[in-house]
């Protein structure tokens, strides 16, 4: 040390620090009474911790990983004795939760699946038992709520909805036993609240109202019983 104090060094280690000098210069070592370790690596011993802690390894984990590296290898894996599971990926054994539940999973709903997959591929489909529903769409079956209860529609909504269509079409409408209303807005019957009252409106309003749109149109008002301011 800087105090002149002597600095301890075994000779195991001084033997190893001649080997690696000896094989970077190319220089037998010598001079040591004690054995000179190789300079080879020493044989793998396993996984350990920083501390020197053995991390235990399965067989079956090793097995795996051997098999993996003789696969890209292209050498055939040797060493353990326990059996080597084969590279390829096991059989669909159904959807699973993240902790391993299983889940359900109806026929109906895997032939509709594997009808979708054959349809997009052009192969047929085979496996399940059930019968594969058609890909057409279904007949239409009146409006239904998000739980399949069935919206009621009257006869005079559907024909009054089938009207408009066919106008925007240009087609006849046909088809209904209901009465069609015709296309046309129906005669004013006065103002009406949103439940269908009649909202009473005086003669002079009305008047009054009719003389300014007359105003504005330049034709003069007419037809009304009551006086026109």
């Amino acid at each position: 040390t800087g105090r002149g104090t002597a600095v301890a060094v075994s000779q195991l280690a001084l033997a190893k620090a001649q080997a690696m000098m000896a094989e970077a210069d190319g220089v037998d070592s010598s001079g040591l009474s004690g054995p000179v370790e190789s300079s080879k690596p020493p044989a793998f011993e396993g996984f350990k911790t920083g501390r020197g802690t053995a991390v235990p390894v399965s067989q079956q984990a090793l097995a795996k990983a051997q098999a993996m590296m003789a696969e890209a290898d292209g050498v055939d894996s040797s060493g353990p004795t326990v059996s080597v599971e084969s590279s390829k990926p096991p059989a669909f054994e159904g959807f699973k939760t993240g902790r391993g539940t299983a889940v359900a999973v109806s026929q109906l709903a895997l032939a509709k699946a594997q009808a979708m997959m054959a349809e997009a591929d052009g192969v047929d489909s085979s496996g399940p038992t059930v019968s594969v529903e058609s890909s057409k769409p279904p007949a239409f079956e009146g409006f239904k709520t998000g739980r399949g209860t069935a919206v009621p529609v009257s006869q005079q909504a559907l024909a009054k909805a089938q009207a408009m269509m066919a106008e925007a079409d240009g087609v006849n409408s046909g088809g209904l036993s209901g009465p069609v209303e015709s296309s046309k807005p129906p005669a004013f019957e006065g103002f009406k609240t949103g439940r269908g009252t009649a909202v009473p409106v005086s003669q002079q309003a009305l008047a009054k109202a009719q003389a300014m749109m007359a105003e504005a149109d330049g034709v003069n008002s007419g037809g009304l019983s009551g006086p026109v301011e």
